[in-house]
């Protein structure tokens, strides 16, 4: 064990030797959780790859948040963070599969979003959102010709002369993509 400073109380660190270089061992959620109490002079390394490891591409993309192909400890640490007020419990994190129950999520705009995508998909009664459940969601937005993107298709419009108006404005201004592929019209294009 070694013991690492966290507001002004010793913190205890488990590690292991792996390849000739100490690695701190996180097993539950709580040990995440305390990230930010672990010199960075500890970690295993200050910038990962988003690309070539054994992390989903997503998941990676998503913890990039300069978008510089790497991950660095703030970028972890700003996760951590965001999943300590999300979730009642870290120790989610620490545990394998892709859904989350309901009970589980503390941020009350969280747990309603779930509960309009399961609704949305038909299981208004499950207890549990899944990674799954979330993709057909947006998969299913994305074929809306309103799916609240922002962004409106020339095929959306109702009318003939709405139709010509929102052609009019993206042969002018040039197209936008909406989640579903389509070329549109943003609010901001439509007011220039």
């Amino acid at each position: 064990m070694i013991a690492a400073k966290s507001s002004g109380a010793a913190q205890a660190w488990a590690f292991f030797r792996a390849g000739g270089v100490n690695q701190v061992v996180l097993r539950t959620g709580d040990e995440i959780g305390r990230l930010e109490a672990l010199d960075l002079k500890l970690w295993m390394a200050l910038a990962m790859p988003t690309r070539g490891v054994e992390v989903d591409p997503q998941t990676a993309d998503l913890l990039d948040t300069d978008k510089d192909g790497r991950i660095r400890p703030p970028e972890v640490l700003a996760a951590v963070r965001w999943a300590r007020e999300a979730f009642a419990d870290l120790g989610l994190l620490a545990q394998p599969g892709s859904s989350v129950p309901l009970s589980a999520i503390r941020r009350p705009e969280l747990l309603a979003a779930a509960r309009r995508i399961l609704a949305d998909l038909g299981k208004p009664q499950a207890e549990a959102i899944s990674l799954e459940d979330v993709a057909s969601k947006a998969q299913l937005y994305a074929l809306m010709k309103f799916n609240g993107d922002g962004i409106v298709p020339a095929d959306a419009a109702g009318d003939e002369p709405t139709r010509r108006a929102l052609e009019d404005i993206l042969g002018t201004l040039g197209p936008e993509t909406d989640l579903g592929g389509r070329p549109g019209v943003s609010r901001a294009n439509a007011d220039a």
